[in-house]
């Protein structure tokens, strides 16, 4: 027992001392957002939203081009049964098909058609569009997080600067109550300050670890307490740094892809409308088909040749009797 913990505590202290030595992984604010483009499942459901927007266009404008049906058949019997040739009852093996094909087209429909198709239209832009606005939010999000980052490291150094500049203090002032030069009350409120700091040090460290959980969490990627980012370089001013809240409400409504969308699936809606509506009235289509059919026992009859021949029949004439003659043909049977 005693052997294996001391194997464990050895094992668990080298773990601790190779966590230790790890490398920091620097991330930029850049590949924080492009991480959490790739990896975020709201960014991946809005994409499958979209494709979603795109095939229901792709069937839309399928339903403008004629509807073709094909169909075969084949069949093997044994014993009694119907042939499919004849629709007589045969006692023998048979081997039958069926193969035909058909096409409709609507010709007119009350534009409920071409209704759906701009609807559909609209509808995958506007989901494109929302796939667009889900990529800004979490961009947004990923730069706020980004942030808190930076500020709660800045944090913590200020909190480590000024626990060590209390500790110099306290030892300051430890020597000078070893020389009695300095009442004990000021020693200890200096102590407790100094437990203060480093009370507030800790806080500071917590902050920053739970800035980067918020970060790697929207990146959708395994903490590490060796992550760290780069600090952002100042920018200088934009352009709307000069204009008033109204102005860039509007520039808002006019950019933003939210917006764009909310107003594309209202048109939308509305020729969705109009489609629905146009199935009210009557519809005119073109249809046709071919068929036919296969029958292993089919057969036809093929003329031979033709003869007279005596019916058994007579008739008499002054009591002489004349036997009647008919034409008869001859038929070969031949399968088809």
């Amino acid at each position: 027992m005693k052997k294996n913990l001391i194997l464990i505590c050895g094992f668990l202290i080298c773990a601790a001392f190779a966590m230790a030595q790890a490398p920091a992984q620097k991330l930029t604010l850049k590949e924080c957002v492009d991480v959490a483009i790739k990896n975020n499942l709201t960014v991946h459901n809005s994409n499958v939203l979209s494709q979603a927007a795109d095939i229901n266009l792709q069937q839309a404008k399928g339903n403008e081009l004629p509807n073709v049906n094909g169909n075969i058949y084949h069949g093997a019997n044994q014993g009694r049964s119907i042939d499919p040739f004849t629709n007589s009852y045969i006692n023998q093996n048979v081997s039958t098909g069926n193969y035909s094909l058909t096409a409709s087209l609507t010709l007119f429909n009350g534009f409920s058609i071409q209704n759906n198709v701009k609807a559909q239209k609209l509808s995958a832009e506007a989901a494109s569009l929302e796939e667009q606005q889900t990529k800004d939010n979490l961009t947004l999000n990923v730069i706020l997080a980004y942030l808190q980052v930076l500020t709660a490291r800045d944090l913590l150094v200020q909190a480590a600067q000024q626990k060590a500049v209390t500790t110099n203090q306290v030892q300051r002032l430890e020597i000078l109550q070893n020389d009695g030069a300095i009442t004990p009350s000021l020693l200890y409120d200096l102590r407790g300050q100094l437990a203060a700091d480093e009370v507030n040090e800790i806080n500071a460290q917590n902050t920053l670890a739970q800035a980067k959980f918020t970060l790697v969490g929207l990146m959708n990627i395994p903490y590490s307490g060796n992550i760290e980012v780069e600090p952002m370089a100042l920018e200088p001013e934009n352009e709307y740094g000069n204009n008033s809240a109204d102005s860039i409400y509007q520039m808002a409504l006019k950019n933003l892809a939210i917006i764009k969308a909310t107003d594309l699936r209202t048109q939308s809606a509305l020729y969705g409308l109009k489609s629905a509506r146009a199935l009210q009235y009557p519809s005119l289509n073109f249809g046709g088909g071919v068929y036919t059919n296969y029958s292993s026992v089919a057969s036809t009859l093929r003329l031979v040749n033709s003869e007279e021949v005596a019916t058994g029949s007579y008739v008499d004439i002054d009591g002489s009797k004349f036997p009647v003659i008919a034409r008869q043909d001859n038929f070969a049977n031949e399968k088809i």
